[in-house]
């Protein structure tokens, strides 16, 4: 006997020669499972012809049922069939260091750092060794969450063991929210940390505490994390900011297993946390002065929501309107923005640049720089936006460069694929980064009209 699906999507139950057996399917809950009862007419063995017709003396049914854990790998953490494809909302490997500043910022306290090693494909995040000293390896963008949908950070992690005196963290966070794993000199601890009051509050368990698996070897999935020194890949999945659910676990053998389970349905009276969108986040904090660096090694690290992800943020245009920028050969901004200083977990991806040369005989240069520097400048915030675009400014210098490319003289340009995976966000200290074009022209002047799209997440 084999399941397969009808054209409407019906689950139905078939005899081993393909023909249809039957229909009926009933769910029963069992505890904390469920199982799906199938039941199926027996066809006779002369002429298969179904039991139960007229000319038969007896109708049969036999019950056949399948097993769902609830809050099993079968289940994403909204108790939903876990079928569905994850969506990358991004994806890294530490195997480059030319594109390592337009994604992390670093801020260390004294002389720590964080170089990738790019035979071993990781970052090697270094402490200094003074007490109270640390190091924060941070993404920019904080990473967009789709509400009432299950999201997964899932990375590789060597934290190096647990050093006396240091704690090391790492994980989805910042200094107000977020959930991470912890290791000092004598816990292993999974966290989830809320604003929620006014002041961040940590909500701690350590390892022997953990409700799934205490991962020493003694339990029936024989994990046995030790001393927390070798690389492993690490998960930390979460739903709604309200209630539900975070669990924190391992892949072992391909497969899914979880330590701990925080559940905070009908447990408080306030949401667990401000916001489920959150940036990865490495944080190394020496409690006392050590003899060496201590260390820990981050490798990849892929951001997934669960199902299809939905473009549901704010779409916004900035342009020149009808007025013509006049260009010359010497660079000039034509266009930039940034989020508001007031805004933080949100992020901007830009979408296009659409150029066009109305009049002038000079062909147009134009390039797109993240993160320049401006001086003399000042910026306009967008009505019922997290956005700001710049409206004057002195001097322009440094920026990475993301594209750049040519408008023939009263032609006009479509600028698209400005890194896929490229989203504007704020640094450790809490500064946006901020996105420019610039343009100039070979010879003479020239005048340029400009519109820009971009999709607000906050």
């Amino acid at each position: 006997m084999s399941f397969g699906y009808s054209d409407n999507d019906d689950v139905q139950v078939k005899g081993d020669d393909g023909s249809e057996s039957g229909k009926k399917i009933t769910a029963i809950q069992d505890g904390s499972d469920y199982r799906l009862a199938v039941n199926t007419k027996i066809k006779g063995d002369t002429d298969g012809s179904l039991i139960g017709n007229t000319s038969d003396a007896l109708n049969v049914f036999t019950t056949n049922e399948a097993t769902i854990n609830v809050g099993s790998a079968n289940t994403d953490l909204f108790d939903r069939l876990s079928i569905a494809e994850d969506t990358p909302l991004w994806t890294y490997n530490h195997r480059f260091t030319n594109d390592q500043s337009i994604y992390w910022d670093t801020v260390a306290s004294a002389g720590g750092t964080a170089v990738i090693n790019t035979s071993r494909v990781s970052v090697e995040v270094k402490n200094s060794t003074g007490n109270g000293d640390t190091i924060t390896y941070r993404t920019f963008r904080y990473f967009e969450y789709s509400k009432g949908r299950q999201q997964t950070f899932m990375f590789a992690v060597n934290p190096k063991g647990k050093v006396s005196g240091v704690t090391k963290e790492v994980g989805g966070f910042d200094d107000n929210n977020g959930f991470f794993f912890r290791f000092d000199g004598s816990n292993t601890s999974v966290v989830v940390r809320s604003n929620v009051s006014g002041s961040p509050v940590d909500t701690v368990v350590t390892q022997p505490n953990f409700n799934q698996d205490v991962a020493d070897g003694t339990t029936s999935s024989g994990i046995n994390m030790g001393s927390w020194d070798k690389y492993n890949v690490l998960y930390i999945q979460y739903g709604g900011v309200v209630g539900n659910a975070v669990e924190f676990g391992i892949f072992d053998g391909g497969k899914r297993k979880p330590f701990h389970l925080f559940e905070f349905t009908n447990s408080s009276a306030d949401p667990y946390t401000q916001h489920g969108q959150l940036p990865f986040n490495v944080k190394l904090t020496n409690t006392t002065a050590q003899g060496g660096q201590p260390q820990l090694d981050l490798g990849f690290i892929g951001i997934f929501n669960n199902g299809r992800q939905d473009n549901l943020g704010q779409v916004i245009s900035l342009d020149s309107g009808v007025t013509e920028i006049t260009v010359s050969t010497t660079p000039q901004v034509i266009s930039a923005i940034r989020m508001t200083a007031s805004q933080n977990r949100a992020s901007i991806k830009p979408l296009g640049f659409d150029l066009l040369s109305p009049s002038g005989n000079s062909t147009i240069y134009y390039e797109v720089l993240l993160g320049g520097t401006f001086t003399g400048d000042s910026w306009a915030s967008i009505t019922g936006s997290i956005s700001e675009e710049l409206t004057s400014y002195t001097t322009f210098t440094g920026g990475q460069l993301l594209q750049s490319g040519y408008v023939q003289a009263g032609g006009a340009r479509d600028i698209q694929n400005i890194l896929s995976d490229l989203y504007i966000g704020r640094s450790i200290s809490g500064d946006s980064q901020n996105l420019a074009v610039l343009a100039r022209t070979v010879s003479s002047n020239a005048k340029v009209l400009f519109s820009g799209r971009y999709r607000e997440y906050k």
